[in-house]
């Protein structure tokens, strides 16, 4: 009797002289570590008493003069708000310059004053 052969991937494999070989597999690359998202000089804190053309001054200086882009965090409906309107004029401040600001909208969860976590509403600004 003739053996019988398989072809698997291009490679003749002997069905009838099968022996347990150990199997090869790659060796996993490691992820990378984790770096922190943000740093807390990169944070601009937006309360509901925060007038907008202030928060948006605080953007325009930290992209012009600082040369870095917040993260703008709000908690709370008003401040949410409040930062909504800061970024919409600072968006038309920097786009005099030729620049166009993008956001991406996001949470957090922040630790609150009796330990509890409160979640956030956080605005990541990025260049287009």
């Amino acid at each position: 009797m003739e053996p019988m052969v398989a072809v698997v991937d291009d490679d003749e494999v002997d069905v009838y002289n099968l022996k347990s070989q150990p199997v090869v597999r790659p060796t996993p690359t490691p992820l990378p570590v984790p770096q922190p998202l943000m740093d807390m000089r990169d944070v601009m804190r937006v309360g509901a008493a925060s007038p907008p053309q202030a928060v948006a001054s605080s953007i325009q200086r930290s992209i012009f003069d600082e040369s870095y882009l917040p993260t703008i965090r709000a908690i709370g409906a008003g401040a949410v708000a409040q930062a909504c309107k800061g970024i919409a004029i600072a968006r038309g401040h920097v786009a005099v310059r030729g620049l166009d600001l993008g956001v991406a909208i996001g949470f957090d969860n922040v630790p609150g004053d009796n330990g509890t976590e409160i979640s956030a509403q956080t605005f990541r600004l990025f260049l287009r």
